[in-house]
């Protein structure tokens, strides 16, 4: 989605969006709600309902969802949706949802959205483990991080100038906290106006009315 030109790589300062999860590794388990997002770039997605996906809003235009080996055509975005349960969730900043034309197969699973608990945060994505090499986008993979400041995570165990964080082809991915979805990937940083990806993950919420 991104060219890595003169211009832009002096831009990478200032947040950019994440587009990959770099030092991170394959994910066995996630990919049952994770989808791909192709057509105007790259980017990942979340299965929320069985017409539901949830994605970053810079990747929410001109792309249709891949899950369960199928293509499926989007026909609507929009910040609210209710869940196949009854529950109303909704999310804020650069997080949209995809109202799909059809419904997901059944062997594609719908995420468990909560608070969830404990430090530590999982995030998945289909993006590149290289942000200079392009050629690893579509392998699911995953990492743990945990909460550098409100809806930034970064690596516990980082060390030298690159450690594990989303990156191109991620935006749109789950985060997850205690098996519970809290979130979307968004945006990655780096101290380095050269480098894109490496040290912040950025995210946005996704939430649910409290019940009276």
């Amino acid at each position: 989605m991104l060219r890595l030109t003169a211009p832009l790589l002096l831009s990478l300062l200032f947040c950019p969006p994440a587009h990959a999860v770099v030092k991170g590794s394959a994910s066995s388990t996630h990919g049952r709600y994770t989808v791909r997002l192709v057509g105007n770039g790259e980017c990942s997605g979340v299965v929320i309902a069985r017409k539901a996906v949830a994605t970053a809003a810079h990747c929410a235009r001109g792309m249709q969802v891949i899950a369960g080996g199928r293509s499926f055509r989007v026909a609507g975005i929009s910040r609210s949706v209710v869940l196949d349960d009854g529950r109303r969730v909704s999310v804020s900043g650069d997080a949209a949802i995809l109202q799909l034309a059809a419904p997901l197969p059944a062997d594609v699973a719908t995420v468990p959205i909560g608070e969830g608990s404990g430090d530590s945060y999982t995030i998945a994505g289909y993006g590149t483990t290289d942000e200079q090499w392009r050629g690893s986008l579509g392998v699911l993979r995953e990492a743990m991080l945990v909460a550098e400041s409100p809806y930034a995570l970064v690596d516990p165990n980082r060390s030298g100038s690159i450690s594990a964080s989303a990156c191109f082809g991620d935006s749109g991915g789950p985060v997850l906290r205690g098996g519970m979805l809290v979130g979307i990937i968004t945006r990655a940083a780096h101290p380095s106006p050269r480098l894109a990806c490496g040290h912040l993950t950025r995210w946005a919420p996704v939430t649910r009315p409290i019940r009276p």
